[in-house]
C-alpha cells in the first residue's frame, strides 16, 4: 500500500507489516476463563448489513454460538447518525453489540450510547496493534470499542462508463450528473472536498470554500447514500456510475462481476477504523464482552479479513503463522494503492 493511501486518514498510524502480505507467528494471550452460568441465552447484535453482515456471520457470529451456546439476533443499520439516534430513541439496553466506524463511536460515546469495556473480560485486547489500543478517536474515559477492521474510503467507479479517474474533481463533473453518489455523512464530504481543493482535511484553511463547493456538487448527484447495503446495490444495478465507496466492498463488487474498480487519488483518501461496541445499558454485558474477546482471537479475525477483504487491527506477531493480508484478500497492495 502507497503511504498517500492514509496520507491524511484516520488509520494512518496502523499501517503494520500485517498489511502487506508477510506471515507471521502465532502468540495467543492467555485465554479468557468464561463463566458459562454469566452466559444468556440471548444477544442483539446490529451490524451494516450486506457482504459485511455475511462475513461477520460468518467468520465469527455462528463459530461463536456454536462455541457457547448463545443466540445472536441480527438486524443491520445504516449510517452512524441514524444508528445513534435510533439508540438514543430505544433507550439503555436496547442494544448489545454494535459495530461503527471511528467518527460514529466518538459521537456515540459523547452522547453517552455506549458502555465502557471492563478489559479484563477482553484478554484479547492485547492482540491489537498498540496505534489503537488508545485510539485518539475514543474520547474515553476508558475504552468503549475493539477495532476489528480498517480500510479506505475513496473514489469507485463504473469502468464501462467512466474512464479511470485521477482526482477527486470526477464527482464534480458534470458529464456525470445523474449518476454521481456520495456518502450522506458530513464529515466525509467535508473531508473529501477539502482534499480536493487542496487543503489539510484535518485543519481546514477556508471552510467557506468546502462549503462552495459542496452547493456547487449536490445539483450533479443522483443520492446520497446513508447504508453501505444501499450504495451496493446503487453501483451494482449500475444506477450509480461515480462515487466514493469503501475500499472492501468494491472488490467484492468485483468478485461478483460488477463492472467496477477502485482508485485512491495522489490527493489522499479518508481512512476509517471499524469498531465494535456495547450499547450502554445492556442486558447482557458479560456475554458481549465475551464476544468482543471471540472477535479479536487471531483465528477469527484473520477470517474476517479474508472474507470482508479489510486488513485486520492485530500486532503482526499476534497473527496465525500462515496468513497473507496484502494483496486481494485483505483489500490492499496492488488493488488498492
Amino acid at each position: 500500500m502507497k503511504r498517500r493511501t492514509f496520507v491524511v486518514g484516520t488509520a494512518g498510524s496502523i499501517l503494520t507489516a500485517s498489511t502487506i502480505g508477510i506471515p507471521f507467528i502465532a502468540r495467543a494471550q492467555p485465554p479468557l476463563n468464561v463463566d458459562r452460568s454469566k452466559l444468556t441465552k440471548t444477544m442483539r447484535l446490529s451490524s451494516y448489513g450486506g457482504n459485511w453482515q455475511e462475513g461477520l456471520t460468518a467468520a465469527a457470529i455462528k463459530p461463536f454460538e456454536e462455541k457457547y451456546g448463545v443466540q445472536v439476533l441480527q438486524e443491520s443499520h445504516g449510517s452512524e447518525a441514524q444508528l445513534i439516534t435510533k439508540m438514543k430513541a430505544s433507550g439503555a439496553g436496547a442494544y448489545d453489540v454494535v459495530t461503527v466506524n471511528e467518527s460514529g463511536l466518538y459521537l456515540g460515546v459523547k452522547q453517552g450510547v455506549f458502555e465502557e469495556l471492563r478489559l479484563e473480560n477482553i484478554p484479547n485486547y492485547a492482540n491489537v496493534v498498540k496505534s489503537l489500543q488508545k485510539p485518539a478517536y475514543d474520547p474515553g474515559p476508558g475504552i468503549h470499542s475493539v477495532p476489528d477492521v480498517f480500510g479506505s474510503s475513496a473514489i469507485v467507479y463504473n469502468t464501462k462508463h467512466v474512464a479511470k479517474p485521477t482526482s477527486w474533481d470526477v464527482l464534480w463533473d458534470p458529464q456525470y450528473k445523474g449518476r454521481i453518489v456520495v456518502r450522506d455523512a458530513a464529515i466525509y464530504r467535508v473531508f473529501i472536498t477539502a482534499l480536493r481543493l487542496g487543503m489539510n482535511p484535518n485543519n481546514i484553511s477556508d471552510i467557506g470554500k468546502v462549503y462552495a463547493a459542496l452547493r456547487e456538487q449536490r445539483p450533479l448527484v443522483l443520492k446520497y447514500w446513508g447504508g453501505t447495503s444501499e450504495m451496493q446495490t446503487l453501483t451494482a444495478n449500475q444506477e450509480a456510475w461515480v462515487g466514493d465507496f469503501l475500499g472492501g466492498r468494491t472488490l467484492v463488487l468485483k468478485q461478483q462481476g460488477v463492472p467496477v474498480d477502485y482508485v485512491i487519488p495522489a490527493a489522499g483518501a479518508r481512512g476509517f477504523v471499524d469498531c465494535v461496541g456495547i450499547g450502554m445499558g445492556s442486558q447482557n454485558r458479560y456475554t458481549a464482552e465475551v464476544f468482543l474477546n471471540h472477535l479479536l482471537d487471531p483465528q477469527v479475525a484473520v477470517r474476517l479479513s479474508e472474507l470482508t477483504m479489510y486488513p485486520h487491527c492485530l500486532e503482526p506477531n499476534k497473527a496465525p503463522k500462515n496468513a497473507i493480508h496484502g494483496g486481494k484478500q485483505a483489500g490492499v497492495g496492488s488493488r488498492m494503492d
